[in-house]
């Protein structure tokens, strides 16, 4: 996506049931309260979901809350259907209920082939035109301040690390849907993965105010970066992005957090 962010703040339950059929999309369809790979017929509504959890973030707000902004939501809606049709292909994006709680799963062991590369080539093309063609020039420039200070952040904290490190990317999680622990069961394929590869998982954070969410689920804060300082544009306070790190449950630990044996 055009921005990397974390959505869910308030999603800290644990125990996920599964549903009754609804209605959806104009279809009846079984409502699915556990994660699963994202399908296409899921785009919609991911999209949906995406839009209403960025609306009150701090980092989305500074990166398109700009003076000369008029074109970019049009923009943006292009581009989350282009992107959650790429993930849905590769496979790396999970839901819960079809697009209702979403999260991309960045495995470094996936490897591209061929087509991939072919599809990534043109997506990235594509999404670069739509910029150029709907964002603004002040709000290119704080996504290019954004993605520079990101990337160095990530190189100066986790190094060549994150070559082997699982990754937390894109939680979203539909308002009217928070609080059913949604949010957490999905970060917990990604913790588990790199818990059964013996790896740490990272993810980069847009909010604070997710904090607590995530160091209930064992990720602790290694670097924080801020966005908008110096920016004259900008009369609100620079924005706080984290970097957060979860290092792995060994097998004893996660023994003794399923049966409540204490640890020898």
């Amino acid at each position: 996506m055009v921005e990397v962010h974390n959505w869910d703040a308030r999603d800290t339950a644990s125990t996920v049931f599964h549903g009754t059929p609804r209605a959806f999309g104009g279809n009846k369809v079984h409502e699915i309260s556990y994660p699963r790979h994202m399908q296409y017929r899921d785009v919609a509504k991911a999209c949906k979901t995406a839009e209403l959890t960025l609306a009150p973030d701090p980092l989305d707000q500074y990166l398109n809350g700009t003076p000369d902004s008029l074109r970019w939501k049009l923009g943006r809606k292009v581009t989350f259907h282009l992107q959650f049709c790429k993930v849905v292909r590769e496979k790396s994006e999970w839901t819960i209920n079809h697009g209702e709680s979403i999260m991309n799963l960045g495995d470094p062991a996936r490897q591209e082939d061929a087509v991939d590369k072919i599809i990534n080539a043109i997506h990235n093309r594509l999404v670069r035109g739509l910029n150029q063609l709907t964002y603004s020039k002040e709000q290119r420039l704080r996504s290019a301040e954004f993605g520079t200070k990101m990337r160095k952040a990530i190189r100066d904290t986790l190094g060549e690390r994150t070559a082997y490190m699982i990754e937390v990317g894109s939680l979203a999680t539909s308002p009217e849907c928070q609080g059913r622990g949604y949010a957490s069961s999905l970060v917990r394929v990604a913790t588990n993965l790199a818990d059964a590869r013996g790896v740490p998982s990272w993810l980069v954070s847009s909010n604070t105010a997710n904090r607590g969410f995530y160091h209930s689920l064992g990720f602790e804060v290694v670097t924080t970066f801020h966005v908008g300082d110096g920016n004259p544009t900008w009369t609100a306070a620079p924005v706080p992005v984290d970097i957060m790190v979860r290092h792995p449950k060994s097998m004893g630990d996660m023994w003794n957090e399923k049966t409540g044996v204490p640890a020898l």
